[in-house]
């Protein structure tokens, strides 16, 4: 099962893959104004969805922020939007998971401020044989790894310390 992983963001980091293997890295970059980032995002997707033909798409949910504009709501909203729509269409199953699950997961804690907790998350990424290029492929990853965790009982049991691999320690 392929699993496709977004921290969907104008540069949106991606992580794809079957649990128990090692992700695919990458970042897309929208630009423009907010109908050409809506376009490029759901064309991201039905690209994903065409090329890896993952059975679930995991996207990280939005964080309200009590200084976030109206305008950056609307983008980090529309684009989840347009990829939940795309995969609706593919019929491709999806899950949209909070940063503080996702980072509990993967680092152990969710009360890390956020440089901090950026860093640690690139630092497990590392840990684990990955080579992310910037944190966004780092955050997919981690949702990633959460989603594999929570579909193949494999995958969660190599993450445990008891069971787990003795590099992943």
């Amino acid at each position: 099962m392929i699993i496709a992983a977004l921290d969907l963001a104008s540069q949106t980091g991606v992580a794809i893959g079957e649990p128990g293997c090692r992700p695919i890295l990458f970042t897309e970059k929208f630009t423009g104004g907010h109908g050409e980032r809506f376009a490029e995002s759901q064309e991201m997707a039905a690209r994903i969805i065409r090329q890896y033909k993952p059975a679930l798409i995991v996207i990280e949910a939005p964080l309200k922020l009590p200084r976030t504009s109206a305008d950056v709501e609307l983008v980090l909203m529309g684009l989840r939007a347009c990829v939940l729509a795309v995969a609706y269409r593919k019929r491709v199953a999806t899950e949209m998971h909070a940063v503080q699950t996702i980072r509990k997961h993967f680092i152990g804690t969710a009360r890390l401020k956020r440089k901090a907790a950026k860093a640690a998350t690139i630092a497990r990424c590392k840990q684990l044989g990955w080579k992310p290029k910037n944190d966004d492929e780092a955050d997919a990853g981690a949702l990633w790894d959460l989603a594999c965790s929570m579909t193949s009982r494999s995958h969660s049991l190599s993450r445990t310390p008891l069971f787990g691999n003795k590099n992943d320690r």
